[in-house]
């Protein structure tokens, strides 16, 4: 009977630590690896991302009305309500790529309405427009949505900073020297993606040496990058030298 007792007692104590390793480590174990599924599941691909997903008219309608002339955006919905729509509009120029907006148009005698566009988009500032509370909420908070297209826009292969890192160091400034960057619709890559224009503004051909040093040292191959060179005049050097040789007349006189 004892031995009993004692069998029944183990066999309880091996039932809690069971539980307890099934409740604390294994349960959290399975709900992570679940959780992580979901989400990759649910994120955003590269293609969608930089495809506008909504009608070409209510597109047209919307760069219209927000004059983007020739900016390139695209366009996704992120939520709606009864004849309201909530749309991301995020722009894909070199740029100003990965700038985005919300866009909220109200469909009215099957003719789209422009009610809202704007950077700030949480939900108080929403209602006060008096877009349903429903859409307000939905956009301020969309589960993540706008922030998984933002991601995938990001982290695209389009995206310049990307595919040519070096400009994330630009500009840089010193006295006689300026290293910047720009963009133009002609210079691209076999990729489509535009390949930034580093352009050094120097005093002297020392500093220009030395404007190259600079851009090795990010450790870049130059040879991906065009590069101009232009004259600097240093105004500010100028001015001193002719202030010089002023005072230096005025002393002579």
């Amino acid at each position: 009977m004892q031995d009993q007792s004692i069998q029944l007692a183990q066999n309880k104590t091996k039932l809690t630590i069971i539980v307890f390793a099934v409740v604390f480590f294994i349960l959290p174990l399975i709900v992570g690896i679940v959780m992580n599924i979901i989400e990759i599941n649910s994120q955003v691909s590269e293609e969608d991302a930089l495809k506008t997903s909504i009608s070409y008219d209510v597109e047209q309608f919307i760069s219209t009305e927000l004059g983007l002339g020739d900016s390139k955006t695209v366009m996704h919905k992120i939520a709606s309500a009864g004849d309201y729509r909530a749309i991301l509009v995020a722009f894909i120029s070199p740029d100003d790529f990965g700038n985005s907006m919300i866009v909220i148009i109200k469909t009215k005698d099957n003719l789209p309405e422009l009610i809202y566009s704007g950077t700030d988009y949480d939900e108080a500032t929403l209602r006060k427009l008096d877009i349903p509370s429903d859409l307000a909420r939905a956009v301020s908070s969309d589960n993540g949505q706008i922030d998984k297209y933002l991601k995938a826009i990001y982290e695209s292969s389009v995206f310049p900073e990307n595919k040519y890192p070096l400009i994330k160091n630009l500009p840089f400034r010193s006295d006689d020297l300026r290293i910047t960057y720009y963009f133009d619709n002609d210079t691209i890559d076999q990729d489509g993606v535009s390949i930034p224009i580093i352009e050094i503004w120097a005093t002297d051909a020392a500093e220009r040496r030395n404007a190259f040093s600079k851009l090795q040292s990010y450790g870049y191959d130059l040879g991906k990058y065009k590069i101009m060179i232009s004259n600097f005049n240093n105004d500010f050097i100028e001015e001193i030298q002719v202030m010089d040789d002023e005072d230096d007349s005025e002393e002579a006189s």
